[in-house]
């Protein structure tokens, strides 16, 4: 008789802490993985997770980095079939002045330095990670195939001065990638819907996206062209007519089925972005990306 297990969760998940120096009281970065939920269950046909992640937010030292997160991912492993992976994000809105820039980097260089550190001790985790690639690769080339599609709705950075008095924000909207490995290639489509950067102040767009007349009359020669090629990617017409950024990747080496005589297609669609402001419009930038380039040294262990 056929058996199955079925499994239903919902636990409080932990609190990931972050130093911004390894041996020193400089501050620590919280993540705070808010609560998740497991379903799923595995039978006959094969297998199916849904984790879902409620109320994660970032927080550094007494100040908080983030509205609250969501996350939402599913895997099938079905028998026989291509395993997929769906991550769906919540929005992710985030509020950084500059000196948050420089902690948030120096406690993510903190921690990969750590990791490279302990592998160097442990002289494990190379191994590990070469055999999960080696696993990957045999997974595919047997025919089973993996899918991976990603999806964000949108992504704020509110860019704070040190008062915490809110000047700028950076809106990337409708962020999408998908990834399809199988036997002989390789796919991935990805499309950012638009891209736009507000004064709050003065009320008004510094930086943003849009098609207009122009463009499109332009992308559809260009595309019409394109499609004379052999073996072009088609990127799919659904809602990517007013999209910033769309890119399709094909990759086939000579035992694909389909492989026409060159093993990489690339086709990449930009609409209009506008630009409406001058250097003293874009000041109050400065020192938040100084903040975030001494953020940066940090990496390779160049802040210690």
């Amino acid at each position: 008789a056929a058996r199955s297990l079925v499994v239903d969760a919902d636990i409080a998940a932990p609190t990931i802490l972050l130093p911004r120096r390894r041996h020193s009281d400089a501050g620590l970065l919280a993540v705070d993985a808010g609560t998740i939920r497991v379903e799923g269950g595995a039978g006959p046909a094969g297998q199916r997770w849904d984790v879902t992640l409620k109320g994660a937010a970032l927080k550094l030292d007494d100040a908080h980095l983030s509205d609250p997160l969501g996350l939402a991912l599913r895997v099938d492993l079905p028998d026989g079939a291509a395993c997929g992976v769906d991550v769906a994000l919540s929005q992710i809105a985030l509020r950084l002045t500059p000196s948050h820039a420089e902690a948030l980097l120096e406690c993510v260089a903190t921690a990969l330095e750590s990791d490279r550190v302990d592998a160097v001790a442990s002289g494990g985790d190379a191994e590990e990670q070469v055999e999960a690639v080696e696993d990957a690769e045999e997974l595919i080339a047997d025919g089973v195939g993996l899918r991976v599609a990603v999806r964000l709705p949108s992504l704020e950075l509110a860019v704070l001065e040190e008062d915490g008095a809110s000047r700028l924000a950076l809106v990337a909207e409708d962020v999408e990638a998908k990834m399809a490995a199988k036997p002989g290639g390789l796919d991935i489509d990805a499309t950012l819907r638009s891209l736009g950067l507000h004064d709050r102040i003065e009320k008004r767009f510094l930086l943003e996206s849009g098609g207009d007349s122009l463009s499109v009359d332009a992308a559809d020669r260009a595309l019409r062209a394109y499609a004379a090629l052999p073996g072009a990617p088609v990127l799919g017409d659904d809602d990517a007519a007013d999209a910033l950024l769309r890119v399709a990747l094909k990759t086939r080496g000579p035992r694909a089925p389909d492989f026409v005589g060159f093993g990489v297609d690339l086709d990449a669609r930009l609409a209009t972005l506008r630009l409406a402001c001058g250097a003293d419009d874009l000041k109050p930038l400065e020192p938040f990306w100084a903040g975030v380039v001494r953020g940066l040294a940090h990496f390779g262990g160049g802040g210690d």
